[in-house]
């Protein structure tokens, strides 16, 4: 083999070279501007689901997925205290066994407190199934995911205490100072106490302190409705409803101080 046929095999094996790099080059291409299109297209759908999902998106998701089962959590619990006031409470002939009669102020109590606190269970589950972390994760404001939760739990819990309410005021002869003072003071007061929890990162322990401090608020509502009894002193209701404000305004202030430190954080 000459030289000269050497340097055509070369070129020609060159030439095949360069024609396949250039058809490797040209799909390579091909596939990153395809890889590039698919990108934008889904950023653009992101932001697309991202804007879609506003609170009011939020909070029908809330319905859907959580919503139901604690509105059935709570109609079960609304139930045992009304079946806890039939069978004790009420009045028979126009009659009411005087050891239950002096401890309806008790039970007003528990109602209360036991309303406020049918919120943990489901403000605790993503902790209790290792979902904390997905949230905290999601697109979605942690403090708008609570305020959803907290409509449709705290909606419920509400109307739990007007039912109570309601069948006190017009079945016994309680008085509406008292059922601000035992029930809906009670409600608002641990209310409170589960936002403050909420509010300083403490969901982990959330079940453990809010039932630590319904127990204590049930022990002091108790040790009070016998003090009242022996001594006679009842609040006044410019009293019992001027506390009943109050920690409605702490609600309030909580919540702004909620949304206020959330966005700290976020801008930091």
């Amino acid at each position: 083999m000459n030289i000269f046929t050497k340097r055509k095999q070369t070129e020609l094996w060159l030439r095949e070279g360069s024609r396949r790099e250039k058809m490797r080059t040209a799909v390579d291409g091909e596939k990153a501007d395809r890889t590039v299109l698919l990108s934008v297209q889904a950023y653009k759908d992101m932001l697309g689901r991202k804007r879609s999902l506003n609170f009011r998106g939020l909070l029908l998701r809330q319905v859907r997925y959580t919503g139901w089962m604690v509105w059935l959590w709570q109609a079960a619990l609304f139930l045992g205290i009304m079946a806890v006031y039939h069978v004790l409470f009420r009045p028979v002939d126009g009659n009411v066994d005087v050891f239950f009669y002096r401890r309806f102020q008790d039970f007003l109590c528990g109602a209360g407190i036991l309303s406020a606190w049918s919120s943990v269970p489901f403000l605790f589950r993503s902790y209790r199934w290792n979902m904390a972390e997905v949230e905290a994760a999601s697109r979605c404001s942690m403090l708008y995911l609570r305020t959803a939760q907290l409509l449709l739990i705290g909606g419920g819990a509400v109307l739990m205490v007007a039912g109570v309410a309601g069948t006190t005021l017009l079945q016994t002869a309680v008085g509406a100072e008292e059922v601000g003072a035992y029930l809906i003071f009670p409600f608002l007061l641990l209310g409170s106490c589960i936002l403050h929890f909420l509010r300083k990162g403490r969901t982990a322990f959330l079940l453990r302190d809010s039932s630590a401090a319904g127990a204590v608020l049930l022990a002091f509502s108790m040790v009070w409705s016998r003090i009242s009894r022996e001594t006679g002193y009842e609040p006044g209701s410019l009293v019992v409803w001027s506390m009943c404000g109050v920690l409605i305004l702490v609600w309030g202030y909580q919540i702004w101080m909620w949304k206020k430190e959330e966005n700290r954080w976020n801008l930091a």
